[in-house]
């Protein structure tokens, strides 16, 4: 144990920039004092946490934190089983979630249990599999990406795929991250929804479909809001109101001038239809008129902090993932939720200018301040907030020195452009630490980083 702890206790440098930079809150306490906390640390989670090695998969949707961490079993009996009709009923609950929220849930209710959605998995490839009842157990490991597919499996081709993930998950008791398909790699967001599809065709139809047609649900962005449609739908119906005005106008003309009876009954039929259409337009404008006091409603002057960049991938698959699993209930709650998962699970690195780029970032886990800031901004803007890059020249407050820095900012509908530095665990989103705000210069502020 001791050659261990000193084995890694060597992979800690105290002096590293990097770390410094990402706990600044550390200058004053000693490098004993330090490696005695390490020591601690590693002796607790050695006896505890058992580390899990996984390939490269999918990003472990938590909609409560979405945090990316070993999936384990959530159900109170690790060795329950599940039957036929409670997998065929769960799966149809898995599979319309998916469809109605883009993301995984985290748990499975079934007839009689709660069941991680990795258990889940394990069960329905089994079935798919000819496996009626089956026996459940611990299931770990996690899963880094998602990827967007449309393309169809044929009975032969899904059922090799489900009997390679059952296989998997019994003998090794993980999460299988994706399998290789002929047409490409099928992540774990995708095993889980084509396999729940298929169970619930089953249960509908009573037997296997002869092929399934997959669609990844993953939207182009995670924006349920678009301003820009507000805008061309009040322009439509404004010129539709106006066009039924002028038509009202002329039939009523037409009407004071007609004698004959039978032709005014349907002169008088014409004009009532085009008072519906006119009441119920002015409806319609009313409604969306008043969702342009929305909180999510982004003025046009401010749309351009909303676009793709080079290294600001807004439409790719893993961030719109984790953006949808980060939405919250207002701009200022997704805001935050986004920042603070930045900074938690992105590790500070020191390097000079960009990197990797938004989608590494998150892939990687990993960036320096220009990175991080990327990363941050695509969320922001995938979620459908205005986010922009500020540089400039900052005064730490640890060290006293004075270093070129990046970080975002997202503007928020009544509070305006919030700070977002993820770069120091001190930080906050809105509050700055790390450094002194009074004792630091802003030199630029941008739409694209490209340094």
């Amino acid at each position: 144990m001791k050659a261990k702890i000193e084995k890694n206790l060597k992979k800690i440098d105290l002096k590293d920039y990097s770390f410094l930079r990402r706990l600044e809150i550390l200058n004053n306490i000693s490098k004993s004092t330090l490696i005695v906390f390490f020591m601690a640390i590693f002796i607790l989670s050695a006896a505890s946490i058992e580390t899990v090695q996984a390939d490269e998969g999918i990003v472990n949707s938590s909609t409560n934190n979405t945090n990316i961490t070993n999936i384990t079993n959530s159900s109170d009996e690790p060795d329950s089983s599940l039957s036929k009709s409670e997998i065929l009923n769960s799966s149809t609950q898995v599979a319309n979630y998916i469809e109605k929220n883009k993301k995984l849930p985290d748990t499975v209710n079934t007839e009689v249990k709660v069941i991680s959605i990795s258990q889940y998995l394990y069960a329905v490839s089994s079935f798919i599999t000819g496996s009626n009842n089956v026996t459940l157990f611990n299931v770990s490991g996690r899963t880094y990406s998602v990827s967007r597919f449309s393309t169809s499996y044929t009975l032969s081709q899904y059922r090799a795929l489900a009997l390679k993930t059952s296989n998997y998950m019994y003998t090794y008791h993980k999460i299988l991250p994706y399998i290789s398909s002929t047409h490409g790699n099928l992540d774990y967001y995708n095993m889980i929804y084509m396999f729940s599809k298929i169970a619930r065709y089953y249960k509908i139809y009573g037997k296997m479909p002869k092929s399934v047609y997959l669609v990844s649900q993953i939207p182009k962005t995670a924006r349920k809001f678009s301003s820009s449609y507000v805008d061309k739908t009040i322009s439509s119906l404004y010129s539709r109101l106006k066009s039924t005005k002028i038509s009202k106008g002329k039939l009523a003309a037409t009407i004071k001038k007609t004698k004959n009876t039978t032709t005014l009954k349907k002169l008088q039929i014409q004009y009532n239809s085009l008072q519906s259409k006119y009441k119920y337009i002015s409806s319609k404008l009313k409604y969306y008129k008043s969702l342009k006091n929305s909180r999510w409603y982004i003025p046009s002057t401010m749309r351009k902090y909303l676009k793709e960049t080079k290294y600001c991938q807004i439409t790719n698959a893993n961030i719109v993932y984790v953006a949808t699993n980060l939405k919250g209930s207002t701009p200022y709650e997704t805001g935050t939720k986004i920042f603070n998962w930045v900074r938690d699970h992105v590790d500070y690195s020191f390097y000079y200018r960009t990197k990797y780029g938004a989608a590494n970032t998150l892939k990687k886990r990993l960036g320096n301040c220009a990175d991080q800031a990327h990363l941050i901004v695509a969320l922001a803007r995938t979620s459908g907030l205005p986010a922009r890059y500020v540089r400039g020249t900052c005064k730490f407050v640890v060290s006293g020195n004075v270093y070129t820095h990046v970080w975002a900012q997202i503007w928020i509908k009544g509070r305006g452009w919030v700070t977002a530095d993820s770069s120091s665990y001190l930080n906050s989103f809105g509050v700055i630490r790390s450094w002194n705000p009074k004792k630091s210069k802003i030199t630029e502020k941008l739409i694209q980083y490209s340094l």
